[in-house]
């Protein structure tokens, strides 16, 4: 089986480009036997990795070369790639987004070899929903195809809705009288205004409440507050749950604990100077991160009353991403720096255990890493043949393969790695720090092991 050695080398490193501008770089590719190579892909995507499932886009690629490479010879191919304009890079603790360079070689009769690199993109601008553009296509079209299937649906679902229409009125009056009614009764109507609506990184928000109380009452506070919150979906159907992480909480106390008068109006201004690195809004399909801004009065014994204003921050020209993630990725034992490719691996891992009981959520994350493969250092266990695993509908397996158990001792990942017949005999035996090339392939949710194959040892 033909194998190739694929390298990634930017022109400039650990630098930062702007949303659209190109990145330059090699690709180096080594074959270990004379092959003929279908295409030798090149392409620059982003991809979100964390808490919540997976979202990409791709945005730009070439075919650098078709055609034959000779056993042990070096070759190197220039590229050039437009980077995506949006959205930036993005290391949080729910979610992170990452940009990369990528090459693959398409084999004849091999699984086709990939090299991923990471780079940074910083953004300058942004869309004017904060979200990526999307395709359009012909509006005519369209409703001439949803138009039935939307009065089908009404059909079915009208008495369905006019079974569930008390059960809403009730739910909309109670949240009115606890919302509105109940404390507007003490408050008085309350005029809650921010501005503007979208402000740039570095700017400013401001705004201000008035009102005039109806009767008098004690208070223990009245605060502005200004969040900045990770949002992300994970899962799907009754599996789908969502998780929210504050990057922003900052309190402003307008009030202190005392009496509301009744009759003596009441105004408040405030004023909130956005940080020039503050996290851009971001809408990414199960992925945003939300900015907004809150206005409550703390009222005992008595609904407070309470609004929340969203905004939309956008990305400051000055603005610089964080160069490190900061994200809940398993500890490792070395202290020797990670590379990007391992940062990648250990995310990666990370979303396959996270998949555990959603085998959609499972299967996308596995078709987001088909044919990449990944260099991996394993402790090789005993052999293996109770599992229950859940394996990509990609992954080929021999008929008398063997599984071994093993273990990412550096992340403290359990592993089961999938071997061919034609392993060699010390790959079958207990051993400490194998080195070699894997795909990734399933989870086996019952021992909780990442499911992997074989694809070389390294030499």
């Amino acid at each position: 089986m033909a194998t190739c050695r694929i390298r990634i080398d930017f022109e400039e490193s650990n630098r930062s480009y702007t949303g659209g501008e190109p990145i330059s770089g090699k690709v180096t590719v080594v074959s270990d036997n004379d092959v003929r190579c279908k295409g030798l892909v090149v392409r620059c995507f982003w991809a979100t990795h964390g808490r919540g499932n997976v979202t990409q886009g791709q945005t730009d690629t070439a075919i650098l070369f078709d055609g034959t490479w000779i056993s042990g010879k070096e070759y190197q191919y220039p590229f050039k790639l437009n980077t995506a304009a949006w959205p930036p890079t993005h290391y949080g603790n729910l979610i992170n987004v990452s940009h990369f360079v990528e090459a693959q070689a398409k084999l004849p009769w091999a699984m086709d070899p990939k090299k991923t690199a990471e780079f940074t993109v910083v953004a300058t601008d942004a869309p004017e929903n904060s979200a990526p553009a999307t395709p359009t296509f012909n509006s005519f079209w369209a409703k001439l195809i949803l138009a039935p299937i939307a009065v089908a649906l009404l059909l079915l679902f009208i008495p369905l809705l006019l079974m569930l229409l008390p059960l809403i009125a009730i739910i909309s009056l109670v949240y009115w009288l606890f919302k509105i009614v109940i404390p507007g009764r003490i408050t008085g109507k309350v005029q809650f205004v921010t501005e503007p609506a979208v402000v740039l990184a570095g700017e400013s928000i401001s705004g201000f409440c008035e009102f005039t109380p109806k009767s008098t009452s004690p208070i223990q506070g009245i605060t502005w507050t200004v969040t900045c919150t990770e949002k992300c979906v994970s899962g799907s159907g009754t599996k789908q749950k969502t998780h929210t992480h504050p990057l922003v909480s900052q309190v402003f106390e307008l009030a202190p604990a005392g009496t509301l008068k009744s009759g003596e109006q009441q105004r408040f201004e405030f004023k909130f100077p956005v940080p020039v690195n503050a996290h851009p809004t971001l809408k990414l399909t199960h992925n945003e991160i939300l900015w907004a801004s809150e206005f409550r009065i703390d009222i005992p014994n008595w609904p407070d009353w309470a609004k929340e204003i969203p905004f939309v921050v956008k990305p400051s020209k000055q603005f610089q991403p964080p160069q490190e993630p900061i994200s809940s990725i398993p500890s490792t034992t070395s202290d020797t720096p990670a590379s990007d490719e391992d940062r990648w691996l250990t995310q990666v891992l990370q979303q396959v255990l996270q998949s555990d009981g959603d085998t959609e959520r499972l299967e996308d994350v596995l078709d987001a890493i088909e044919n990449q493969t990944f260099q991996v250092t394993l402790d090789l266990q005993e052999e293996s043949d109770e599992l229950t695993p859940t394996i990509s509908g990609q992954a080929e397996l021999e008929e008398y393969g063997t599984w071994l158990h093993a273990m990412d001792v550096q992340r403290n990942i359990k592993v089961a790695l999938y071997v061919s017949s034609a392993a060699e005999p010390e790959t079958l035996e207990w051993r400490k720090n194998w080195k070699g090339e894997v795909a990734i392939i399933g989870l086996d949710s019952l021992s909780q092991r990442v499911l992997m194959k074989s694809i070389a040892p390294s030499r």
